[in-house]
């Protein structure tokens, strides 16, 4: 099925996508900066449309999904930006330099409902295809031991070192093969043409099946060798990429103890056929093939996640003289931590606790018993979680966190440890202590920031504790002659000018059009208990909802707010629509104003 694909980034290898999307009739853009690369492209694909603006390309809406082949370090953002745009996307690997990156990649993808595939080519070349069928079909026997070889004079990279440039490629090659992963991870290497650039490494893979790996990879030796080498149980086998011929090679050698000492009995070789394709073809129809039938990519986000939690790993190593890394935590408690998450040093975790996949566990944190760490969740540094705590996906629980026992959080909830942060200005001395109460609960809850024309005296924000304990609360929650709020302030609260900011809320979803009223975290914690829990669950409106209803007190409010929150779990647009003609008819003929 034809797709309207766009290519960014076509030099070194964004070349070959560009031909074999342009072969498979799929190729509807270029993009690149390169000028004359543009031009010598317009005259090999006249019909296809050139940008050397990226963003450019992203507002286009015939094209339904793009390919990055761009330097790595620019990978997670055009992906991101790509996957904002609503476009399906296949990124080259490594799908980011970070797992935190990769990890929104995966995230992002998934809440757009977009496909993303990363660039793993060797899972689609016709001889690993074989010899996972080989494996599978217990034609080696028991797997033993597999190496790699990735070696070759150049190409020599500055924004990236020879792990992250090579080693991506055998790495998802043997996770594809193996089917698990490693439970200790370590790696070694030489920096010899530039002291900050790794040329040569040897990464090691012990596995639980009891299987080991090593991959050896260099862009500083004299010839080109690619070869893999699977040591089975009943018989061995080599993967050779650069023999144009005979790519793999099954020997049954056999081995007999004579004297308790082994004595090997070799066998020719047999040349195993396999399909004369090209990889890089069948791994763009497979994109293809993912956007029409919208099927999850063989070497799909998560596939790339995998690989880069190792390649990150094995960069920690470097830096650390080869010291070796568990991936898999468990000790006597028995607890319990996937081993696609990651747990840092100095990490205290009860017994019985269970950290499920893509979660990173930072240092000097504090999990109790029994808890329910769900995917896709970070905590920590220095964060403190009681027992019998559940956490579900998606969730980020920072610096200075305190979560008690029996403390319940909701999907993709953020507590931050900065109240008004910023990314320009650092404020790491700003992190504030937060303690959430035993059995708590928090359900789809975020903090919102309305904007609003400033009403009251400068600094009035600091002395409001003080306001509170002078003045009383008239029947509705608030302060009775608040001294703060200026003249002109008076004259904007009394006709809603100060609100007209919050229509910047609404265009960017914060708010919809009825609703709940958007309050303060103060006048927050002075609502019923029953009550807090179902308003954190619906969105707050620019025309509050107890508006239709002209409330004369606090708990006058709060009854409002109760009727409208049952009325919208039956009929949730039929409600809004008649609350909506409510409000307005108290606004203008009732003159209900805002106190």
């Amino acid at each position: 099925m034809k797709k309207n694909i766009a290519v960014i980034g076509c030099g070194y290898w964004g070349k070959n996508l560009v031909r074999n999307f342009y072969e498979l009739k799929s190729l509807y853009a270029i993009c690149d900066n390169d000028e004359d690369r543009l031009k010598s492209f317009q005259e090999k694909y006249p019909n296809v449309t050139l940008y050397n603006d990226y963003k450019s390309l992203l507002k286009d809406p015939e094209i339904e999904a793009v390919v990055i082949s761009t330097p790595a370090a620019t990978h997670y953002s055009f992906a991101k930006e790509a996957l904002s745009a609503d476009k399906d996307v296949f990124v080259e690997k490594p799908i980011a330099l970070n797992y935190k990156d990769g990890e929104e990649l995966v995230s992002l993808a998934r809440e757009k409902n977009k496909i993303l595939m990363v660039g793993h080519l060797l899972e689609y070349h016709p001889a690993v295809i074989k010899l996972k069928d080989l494996i599978d079909n217990g034609e080696l026997g028991k797997i033993k031991y597999i190496y790699s070889n990735r070696l070759n004079l150049g190409k020599f990279r500055t924004e990236e070192n020879i792990l992250w440039s090579f080693a991506p490629h055998d790495i998802s090659v043997i996770l594809d093969l193996l089917e698990e992963m490693p439970k200790e991870v370590s790696a070694q290497g030489g920096n010899y043409l530039d002291p900050d650039i790794t040329d040569v490494t040897i990464t090691t893979m012990n596995f639980p099946s009891g299987v080991k790996a090593h991959i050896f990879v260099s862009w500083l030796h004299p010839y080109k060798e690619q070869k893999l080498v699977v040591i089975g149980g009943k018989k061995m086998i080599m993967f050779d990429d650069v023999n144009h011929k005979n790519k793999l090679l099954l020997y049954s050698h056999k081995i007999e103890w004579i004297k308790r000492i082994p004595v090997p009995h070799p066998e020719e070789a047999q040349i195993i056929e396999i399909e004369e394709k090209e990889p890089l073809k069948s791994e763009c129809e497979h994109f293809i093939d993912c956007i029409s039938t919208r099927k999850q990519p063989k070497t799909d986000g998560n596939n790339g996640l995998r690989v880069l939690k190792i390649l990150e790993t094995c960069q920690d190593s470097l830096r650390k003289n080869g010291r070796t890394y568990n991936f898999i935590k468990e000790t006597e408690e028995k607890f319990f931590v996937h081993e696609s998450s990651f747990v840092d040093e100095n990490v205290e975790i009860g017994e019985g606790t269970k950290v499920w996949h893509f979660s990173h566990i930072m240092k000097t944190t504090k999990l109790g018993k029994n808890c329910n760490i769900g995917q896709n969740v970070v905590i920590g540094p220095n964060v403190t979680i009681g027992n019998n705590v559940k956490i579900q996906n998606n969730v980020s629980i920072y610096n200075g966190v305190t979560l008690e026992d029996d403390v319940f959080c909701g999907p993709s909830m953020v507590f931050t440890n900065v109240i008004n942060p910023r990314s320009h200005w650092p404020r790491k001395d700003e992190y504030k202590k937060t303690l959430v109460k035993q059995g708590a609960s928090g359900i789809d809850g975020e903090i919102i920031y309305t904007y609003k024309f400033r009403t009251m005296h400068p600094y009035s924000e600091y002395i409001h504790r003080y306001i509170l304990n002078q003045y009383k609360l008239n029947p509705i929650g608030k302060i009775k002659n608040d001294i703060r709020i200026t003249i002109w302030g008076r004259v904007m609260r009394k006709y809603w000018i100060d609100e007209l900011p919050m229509l910047i809320n609404l265009l960017q979803g914060d708010l919809k059009l009825v609703g709940l009223r958007p309050i303060s975290k103060s006048f927050f914690s002075t609502y019923p208990k029953n009550l807090k829990k179902e308003r954190i669950k619906h969105t707050p409106g620019l025309f509050p909802a107890l508006y239709a209803d002209m409330p004369h007190s606090i708990e006058e409010i709060w009854e409002s707010e109760r009727k409208y929150i049952i009325k919208h779990k039956k009929h949730p647009r039929r409600t809004d629509f008649i609350y909506f003609f409510r409000i307005i008819n108290n606004i203008l003929f009732h003159k209900y104003r805002s106190q």
